[in-house]
Order: structure tokens, then sequence, then C-alpha cells
């Protein structure tokens, strides 16, 4: 939710579509019509009577996962060895900067426990 229920309400209140209003609200909130409806009938607004009944989605299929499908994964693809070498090198300064980061980050750690111990002795 990104607006108290005082501000859902307010907004409600002076907008000139109401039943509009709710559905912006309920984008702007990143939840359901039924949420914002629920939470303007606590505050104690007046809503529209609806006009229809609400209709029950059919059980969605769920979805295959590419994992689960053969079918749906990507051809394999050769990739030009201009272009693995290219990456590789890549790599390897990649796993240069992050060995020199984690040395120099137990430097640094090495170096503050002992000022720490050296502290504590005087």
């Amino acid at each position: 939710m990104e607006m108290k229920p005082s501000e859902i309400l307010q907004s409600y209140e002076n907008a000139q579509y109401k039943t509009k209003q709710i559905g912006i609200l309920a984008e702007l909130n990143a939840c359901s019509k039924d949420e914002i409806t629920e939470i303007l009938k606590e505050m104690g607004a007046e809503l529209p009577k609806r006009k229809y009944q609400k209709k029950e989605e059919p059980a969605k299929e769920p979805e295959k996962k590419e994992w689960e499908d053969p079918e749906l994964l990507p051809e394999p693809r050769e990739i030009p060895q201009s272009i693995q070498l290219v990456l590789y090198e890549r790599l390897d300064v990649l796993d240069a900067k992050i060995k020199e980061y984690t040395q120099g980050k137990e430097n640094a750690e090495k170096e503050y426990m002992e000022i720490v111990e050296f502290l504590k002795l005087k």
C-alpha cells in the first residue's frame, strides 16, 4: 500500500467518477479493486451499488516453465570463437577485480582488528 486509508478515502470522495476512481486507486497502490473497496467500507465511505454480479474466473491452466517443456527451450546456438575469446578475457578481468577486492577487504579487516587489539592493551 502506497497510500494511507485516509488518503484513499479523501481521493475517492473528491473524485467525480467514483467507480473509476476505485480502479485508479488500486493501480496506484498495487492492489486489487476489492482491497480498495474494503478499505473504503472500513473508512465509512458510501459505495455505489453494483449493477452486475462479479463473474468467477475459470481456473487457469498453469503455464509451463522452460525447464518443464523442452519445446520451449531456445535452440542451441554456436557462439563464434572470436566472441568466446572476448568474453573469456572479460571474465579474467572480472575475476582479478573480485580477488583484488577480496584481498583488500581481508587486509582492511586484519588492520582493523590489530588496531582494536592495540587499543585494548593501552
